[in-house]
Order: C-alpha cells, then structure tokens, then sequence
C-alpha cells in the first residue's frame, strides 16, 4: 500500500484529537504550547494599545468618557451616582449604567481620579478580553482557532481605540465573554450573575437579553432559565430598587427615550439622521422638563415613538443610514462620532482595511461553522447587538461586541479550512486512482 495512504488516516486522527483536547476544562489548564501563543496574543495586544494609547492620551476625554469619570469622581468624593448629564444641574442620575462608574470609583479610590488611570485601567481590561476570548475558543475548538480568534480581538481597530479610552465597552466584553463561556459549560449561576453584570454595564443588552433567554430555553430545560433569571435578578434588583426610590420609576436606565427620540421623532425625521435632543435647538421647548430626567426621557420616547407611528416606513430609512455607518460603507459619515469617542481619525483611516478583512473572513468562518454551539451562540450575540444599533444608534464604538465574535468567526475559519483541506488530501490520497498507482 502506498505511504501516503497510511500516513493521511493518521493526519486526520491528529486534527480530529487536537480539536476535542481538554474541551471539559473550565476554563484553565492550559498546556505549554497554549500559554506560549496566548503569550504572543498578549504581548501583541499590548504593543498596539500602547502604540495608540500616546496619540490618543493627547485628546482630553470628551462625551460619554467624559460622563463615565465625572460620575466616578462624584462617587469618590462622597456626591453619590450622580452627573450633571442629562439635565442642566448636577443630579442624582440614572443615565449610564452603574457597572463601570462603580468599578473606575473603586480604582480612583485608590489611584485619585484622573483620565490616565481610566485609560489604563481599560487597557488592562482590553488584555483580559483577549485571554477570555482564548480560553472561549480554545474549550470548544483547537489550538489554532485560538490563537487566530486572539490575534484578530488583539488587532481589531475598533476594539484597540475602545480600550485606550474610558468607555464601559471594554469591561461589558469581559461580561459577555464570561456569560458565553458559562452558558456553554452550563453553569446556570454564573451565567446568571454575569448576565446581570453584563445588563448593568451595557444599555444595548436589552436585546441581547432577550434573544438569549430563548437560547437557554432551546438549550436546556426550564429550570435551568429559573436559575440564571434568578441569579441575574439578584444583581439588577439592588440598582432597579436604587432608581425606583430615586425617581418614583423602577427604571433601568433613563436614556432609552433618548435613543427613540435622536433617531424616530420628527425633528430627527426632519434632519434625516441622528440629532442630539441634548443640544439640538428643535428640544428647547423641553428644557426645564430636562431638569427631571425620568419624566424627560418618557417625553422623548413618547416623541419618537409618535415619529414613527407617523411614518413606520421611515425604518427602512433609518436601517440603510445605520448600516453605512456600522458597517464602514462610508467612513465620512463616521467622523463626527468617531471625535466624540476620542478616535485619531488619522489612524481610524489607515486601519480600516483590517475591520474589513476581518468582517469578511470572520463572516464565512460563522457560517461554515453555524452547526457549532460557540458558532451559534456568537451569530447570536452578532445578530442581538447589530439589531439593536441598525434600528437605534450606529456609532462604530458600539459595534464592539460584534467586532469581537467577527474575531471568533475568523479563529473558527482558520480551524474549518485546515480541515477542509485536509479532508481533500484524505480523499485524493484514497481515490482508485491514487490506490492503482
């Protein structure tokens, strides 16, 4: 018999093995060969945040990274969650998530509050997001998709620039890498506990949310969602009984109604894209109802949901906007938003061939893998999060979460090709051809 034919079983047996080592770890025991290229992701991840982090220090911290250490400083100096946005005054204040103020207080209680510490506290966290996006793939697949997932969430542009500013993108990753890698182990508590870490860090889990109750309802039993709602109860309720005392209303976050209204009222309508109830002239008739900032975000989602009962097809108008500007179809449009999150558009610019590369690939790579539980759930999170910003805001910042399963689905190509190809080798090498030669 012919070498090639003993040696091409043997070849498949290797890549079937490699993928199925230790899938039962949760989530460590990493070999050598496993820490030394999670060594390289890192030290790469690094290099290119800090190589960004000395242009972009430079800009003081403006909008909502402005907000997010304003709260923080309020806390340490004994001021409680409160900001003077969205309102005219400094206020108790329930307009960003307390996830990440509470977590950036902690440090400032240790450091003092400054922007430096900020961005290299989301830094640090943009190297556990590409250690937790490692242990993910590699539990469910092989050494290689790993190593490539890694190397793709490391170089990421969009994923870079978050984690050199003081944004809570970076730390809701952590949380949603977390709830993947519990759901799919099936820990029903800790997936319970990171969700409602997740919720409380990110505003636009609201949909995720939703979409991934029906996953664990299709995945597991009934009890099992009994658990991680009552997990995740347990870490919403303190800050939902926290605004329902507040303000009279168990409200979640106070800035859903500004989302209606920036994207669906009439003056949005009207201008044809977004427009900042905030600052915009068409919202000065609303200003004092601004001082109360519950009963000003009902106003503002009462407008906005009016705009689109109006005109329900304008959806459609606002889809195709959303899409060029979440897909980069056409970056101009990008650049307002792009300043707000303290982006060096210089190297917004040349970096955008790497998202597009990585869109491409890490597509195809969920797709020929979609069979797969880690391959479902991240179409899952893609589909969740991208719904979200293509009906309400579409700012490149936001597309984080889906930035980074394109990372996974580009790891996960790499594994499928590598297994195709050598799928096709098996099959030539024990053709009739082959075997008469």
């Amino acid at each position: 018999m012919p070498k090639r034919l003993l040696e091409a079983p043997r070849a498949c047996t290797w890549l079937m093995s490699e993928g199925k080592t230790d899938r039962g770890r949760w989530p460590l025991g990493l070999s050598v060969r496993d820490r030394r290229w999670l060594g390289i992701s890192l030290l790469l991840g690094l290099v290119v945040r800090v190589a960004y982090l000395i242009p972009a220090a430079r800009k003081p911290l403006s909008s909502d990274a402005y907000n997010y250490v304003e709260i923080s400083r309020n806390l340490v100096a004994g001021h409680g969650f409160s900001e003077v946005l969205p309102g005219l005054v400094p206020h108790a204040t329930a307009y960003r998530p307390p996830g990440y103020p509470l977590l950036l207080a902690g440090v400032f209680e240790l450091t003092g509050p400054s922007a430096g510490v900020a961005r290299g506290l989301n830094l640090l966290l943009g190297l556990l997001v590409i250690v937790l996006a490692f242990l993910l793939v590699r539990r469910h697949s092989t050494l290689l998709a790993a190593s490539i997932a890694s190397f793709c969430v490391a170089m990421m542009p969009n994923l870079v620039a978050n984690d050199v500013n003081a944004l809570s993108d970076t730390l809701s990753l952590c949380f949603l890498l977390g709830v993947m890698l519990a759901v799919l182990a099936q820990r029903w508590w800790t997936t319970g506990v990171l969700l409602g870490l997740l919720i409380l860090t990110r505003p636009s889990a609201q949909v995720f949310v939703l979409a991934f109750i029906v996953w664990v309802v299709v995945i597991a039993r009934w009890k099992a969602l009994g658990k991680v709602l009552l997990a995740t109860g347990l870490i919403v309720s303190p800050w939902i009984i926290r605004n329902w005392v507040e303000f009279g209303s168990p409200v979640y976050v106070s800035s859903n109604g500004f989302n209606w209204a920036a994207i669906y009222s009439l003056p949005a309508q009207a201008n044809g894209d977004f427009t900042d109830p905030i600052y915009d002239h068409a919202w000065d008739k609303d200003r004092l109802l601004q001082l109360n900032e519950i009963a000003w975000s009902k106003e503002l989602q009462r407008q906005g949901i009016h705009g689109l009962s109006t005109n329900p097809t304008y959806v459609f108008h606002v889809l195709g906007t959303n899409a060029q500007h979440y897909l980069e179809l056409t970056p101009s449009k990008n650049i307002h938003a792009e300043i707000y999150d303290g982006r060096v558009l210089s190297i917004v610019n040349w970096t955008m061939p790497i998202f597009y590369l990585e869109l491409l690939v890490g597509l195809i790579g969920l797709g020929w893998c979609w069979r797969q539980r880690l391959a479902q759930l991240s179409i899952l999170v893609t589909g969740s999060f991208g719904a979200s910003s293509l009906l309400f805001i579409s700012a490149p910042r936001l597309r984080a979460p889906v930035d980074l399963m394109l990372g996974i689905g580009c790891g996960l190509f790499a594994q499928e090709l590598r297994e195709r190809r050598a799928k096709r080798r098996l099959d030539q090498s024990i053709s009739p051809a082959s075997i008469a030669r």
